[in-house]
């Protein structure tokens, strides 16, 4: 999670909350959103949140990502780990315990 907490703040998104759930399938996250990420739209935010998260070794896309809500300083949302058809196939991806919450 240190990776993608490191990914995420050089994109402009600073962890303030990352969970993994216990299943391993998905991860929830809270970031706080810098002066610039204010200014980009939902689908702009989106694409750097995808971005931030491919760098830190995540297989995802918009179909796996997923913004539920956000205000000026904060941003709440939450994606799968792994490609929708992995997990459908496979089930969640193996998550190292001190990752979750």
């Amino acid at each position: 999670m240190t990776r993608l907490a490191v990914s995420l703040a050089a994109a402009g998104l600073n962890p303030i909350d990352l969970q993994v759930s216990y299943d391993g399938e998905s991860v929830k996250f809270k970031l706080a959103r810098t002066e610039a990420v204010r200014l980009l739209d939902t689908d702009q935010t989106l694409r750097l949140l995808i971005t931030g998260f491919r760098a830190a070794g995540f297989n995802v896309g918009f179909t796996e990502m997923c913004i539920v809500d956000f205000d000026e300083q904060t941003l709440f949302g939450i994606t799968l780990c792994a490609p929708l058809d992995q997990i459908c196939e496979q089930g969640g991806i193996q998550v190292d315990p001190s990752w979750r919450a």
